[in-house]
């Protein structure tokens, strides 16, 4: 891998090779991390597009500045749509899926992430967790300790009785709960809560356990993980120790 490529430019490289494609490379990398930083998104992305299409440049190794240009807003500042939103997510994890298969064994976890975490923020929290689930069995996988902690919160998060958890379309959810909280501002502070806890149900047990389990592992793995610590102890049951 490392002798099928000529270039490895890092943005502002003082070490650059001195031949004229050498130098066009390097500037172009140069001129993606400048339009980024500036925001100019369109620039970016076309010089983006020239990047990835130089076979003497390992352009994964950026992946990160496809994702992000490939999800911003085309003006820095400008709200997208929330259809265009749903359609900029969709088609990152699309994206990032056959990128998984093709990246080195190391960079897969980092990429599996991304997946997970493009789906909790479309509001699809069972499709994040099977995700998850589908790889984490096996290797380089099983050996993150950080997926393991994202499945654990998610199944932490799906034990929740529906009344406390987030709606599967936020748009629609969020106006009504503003027509609630009119309601209830309306009401008795006091009345308001009562009448809550006296209709939320217990969490789902076994959705709490499999929660369990994965923080677990995931302190197995990196008895360092805090967030997983956090969990373990809010679930209940002994922390694990510290090393």
């Amino acid at each position: 891998m490392v002798g099928k490529y000529k270039f490895t430019p890092e943005p502002n490289d003082p070490d650059r090779p001195r031949t004229v494609r050498g130098a066009y490379i390097y500037n172009l990398v140069d001129c993606i991390y400048a339009c980024i930083l500036r925001g100019e998104l369109d620039r970016a992305r076309r010089a983006w597009g020239i990047l990835v299409r130089c076979p003497d440049v390992n352009w994964k190794e950026r992946w990160r500045w496809g994702l992000y240009l490939m999800t911003a807003e085309t003006e820095a500042g400008a709200p997208a749509e929330v259809q265009t939103q749903t359609q900029q997510r969709t088609d990152a994890a699309r994206w990032l899926k056959s990128l998984q298969i093709s990246m080195p064994v190391e960079d897969r976890p980092a990429i599996l992430a991304e997946i997970a975490l493009y789906h909790i923020k479309g509001h699809r929290y069972r499709a994040a967790l099977d995700e998850l689930e589908t790889y984490l069995t096996s290797y380089p996988y099983t050996v993150s300790a950080s997926l393991h902690t994202y499945a654990g919160m998610i199944c932490f998060y799906l034990a929740q009785p529906k009344a406390l958890q987030g709606s599967e379309y936020e748009p629609q959810a969020s106006a009504e709960r503003k027509d609630r909280a009119a309601s209830v501002e309306s009401s008795s502070t006091a009345t308001s809560v009562d009448s809550l806890g006296a209709h939320v149900p217990p969490p789902n047990a076994g959705l709490l356990s499999q929660a369990r389990k994965w923080f677990d592992k995931a302190g197995k793995i990196n008895p360092r993980e805090q967030v997983a610590l956090g969990f373990i102890a809010m679930v209940g049951g002994p922390r694990l120790p510290i090393v």
